[in-house]
């Protein structure tokens, strides 16, 4: 969060979207260890 302190501060429309968009980075967070734990996982078994 540390890089939108100031816009929460300085602009409103961003105050306005900020709550949806964390949620939204969170649960993108939450797939993207999911999909890539199976590719790492992947990736390690195979004999390069």
């Amino acid at each position: 969060m540390r890089p939108y302190v100031e816009l929460l501060v300085t602009n409103k429309n961003w105050r306005k979207v900020y709550a949806d968009y964390a949620k939204f980075r969170g649960d993108q967070n939450l797939w993207l260890r999911f999909t890539e734990a199976t590719f790492d996982r992947f990736m390690q078994g195979q004999e390069l």
